[in-house]
């Protein structure tokens, strides 16, 4: 999505700003070090106090979303708010700015329900802080020790779904604990790790009365320590609702460019399929969706082929034949259930299967396996390379022929977050570009130098023409040539030159094939690190002065 550097209006304000690289050593760019309360609800207004080393006050903002308009204060850090009726509910992603630079993009959720912050003291059960049913709570365990308790009212037969986000999106350093407890304190259930080293508790009350929902963490960088973990920098986004709750959708993926059908997955929903138009930033590769009458992310993969969800129906008997390339999704449905599918394999012509569900935040470890007509395993996966128990394998055909793949869990278990994408394809010579930086600096008439790795897979030898997209007035760009082979290969430098009078902005690095009959264009990346998720941005920032 081209992003207007009209919208460099105070609209918005990050969070948890881990640092960034900045090509001038000297300058002094807004770094946010927290961000509290941690969303906003659409259609209201709210005071966030962002803290850090903010620099000059008041900042401007940049956002890559329409929807929210923002006030600064006064008082240095505080910032007014608002959310339009309709702005898009999820995660959006801000800039910080000042004369020197901007900050790393951050995160600020924009949600459905109501939103508050957790007050003190509230640590003991006796001194549950009350909340209503649906919320969305910003709260901070703020010293060793520290717990959070919060008291429901449920009905019998009411689900509470209590999901409390921090480490994966927000960076807090902790490993959060979610209990339930009754009135009278008697622990009803308890959740450590569901995506991540964020919980989730699910709820099914079974009479009337008070419920207890106790917070509280050990580092997620475990020590020597033996206590609860606190600290000014543990915040905590704590969604509770009895209303709709979105875990997945199924499929997990859609093609780039086309509406999808979506089946919901989750509990209390009013609807259980919703038709998905193509999301506006169609560069992406990932895309967190929210539904409009239900909390909760949908994370979905942005595919360039065809997507399909698996027949559960389908055995080593009866097998569901899918063509290739092709990302499935699939869940396991009873005890010992295993996914299988028939595919047309050439001789020589290798075939790569991917199956991720652990690195989705879902609970399956999976086992990939190849079966050839004899029924003999000619290939088999657990693990891959990656550590995250998501398995990968090349499998290179011996024959022409049918082939089965059959997807299953390491421990043969099934359940609702059994659930899984599995891509078969061949592989496709392709690139990526990346750069070690978010923000750069250039100063009026000089010239600035921007490495640009370039990553070729599968024996990708084009030529490129590497240049920049939406550079700030004043600003040029002398394109950079990558040939296929040798240490141009591999990294370029793109030369910028500002003019005695240029403006700061955002910008892109885009790639392009030079002579290809199929032309293959690519953006440059960098990385930003949340907890232990890790995020590509594509919107590269220029400070010019």
């Amino acid at each position: 999505m081209r992003i207007c550097r009209e919208k460099l209006i105070c609209v918005l304000v990050g969070i948890a700003a881990a640092g960034g690289a900045i090509a001038c050593a000297n300058a002094a760019p807004p770094e946010i070090s927290s961000f509290f309360p941690t969303g906003v609800q659409r259609g209201q207004t709210t005071e966030i106090a962002a803290s850090g080393n903010l620099g000059n006050w008041p900042s401007k903002v940049w956002t890559e979303m329409p929807g929210l308009t923002i006030e600064p204060a006064t008082e240095k850090g505080k910032l007014k708010i608002t959310a339009a009726a309709d702005a898009p509910a999820g995660i959006h992603w801000i800039r910080l700015i000042n004369d020197e630079g901007a900050s790393l993009p951050r995160p600020l959720m924009v949600g459905t329900l109501p939103e508050c912050v957790e007050t003190e003291p509230n640590n003991a059960l006796q001194e549950a802080q009350a909340l209503a049913s649906q919320q969305a709570v910003s709260g901070k365990l703020a010293r060793r020790g520290d717990v959070d308790v919060f008291a429901v009212a449920l009905q019998p037969g009411q689900t509470l779904i209590a999901d409390l986000l921090a480490n994966e999106l927000l960076s807090s350093p902790m490993d959060a604990v979610l209990q339930l407890c009754d009135s009278a304190g008697n622990v009803l259930a308890q959740q450590h790790d569901t995506r991540g080293l964020d919980p989730r508790l699910i709820h099914t009350a079974k009479v009337a009365g008070t419920y207890l929902v106790r917070v509280f963490a050990f580092p997620a960088q475990p020590d020597s320590s033996i206590n609860f973990a606190g600290g000014d920098n543990y915040l905590y986004r704590l969604t509770l609702t009895t209303g709709g709750f979105v875990d997945h959708s199924m499929p997990l993926a859609i093609t780039r460019g086309s509406a999808a059908e979506l089946t919901l997955v989750g509990w209390n929903l009013p609807q259980a399929t919703v038709r998905l138009e193509p999301p506006a930033q169609d560069w992406r590769d990932t895309w967190s969706w929210q539904p409009p009458d239900a909390a909760g992310l949908v994370p979905l993969q942005v595919v360039d082929h065809q997507v399909l969800l698996v027949d559960p129906s389908a055995s080593r008997q009866t097998p569901q034949s899918v063509p290739t390339p092709v990302t499935l999704t699939g869940q396991l449905q009873s005890p010992r259930d295993e996914d299988v599918f028939s595919i047309a394999a050439t001789k020589g012509k290798p075939l790569e299967i991917r199956v991720e569900s652990t690195s989705l935040g879902y609970d399956m470890d999976p086992v990939v396996s190849v079966i050839d007509a004899s029924g003999k395993t000619v290939a088999e996966d657990d693990d891959g390379r990656r550590n995250d128990r998501d398995p990968s394998l090349t499998f290179s055909p011996p024959a022409d022929g049918s082939y089965q793949v059959v997807v299953r869990d390491l421990h043969r278990r099934s359940g609702m977050r059994m659930v899984y994408l599995c891509t078969i394809a061949e592989p496709r010579p392709d690139y990526s570009l990346t750069v070690a930086a978010g923000n750069f600096r250039i100063a009026p008439g000089m010239t600035l130098e921007v490495p640009v790795t370039i990553n070729r897979r599968a024996g990708y030898k084009e030529e490129l023409e590497i240049s920049a997209a939406g550079l700030p007035a004043g600003v040029t760009v002398e394109s950079a040539r990558s040939a296929g082979e040798g240490d141009a290969s591999k990294s370029v430098k793109l030369v910028l030159k500002a003019a005695a009078e240029s403006q700061s902005g955002s910008f892109r690095i885009v790639a392009k094939t030079v002579a290809a009959a199929a032309p293959l264009e690519r953006m440059a990346t960098f990385e930003t690190t949340h907890g232990n998720a890790k995020l590509a941005h594509r919107e590269l920032w220029l400070s010019a002065k």
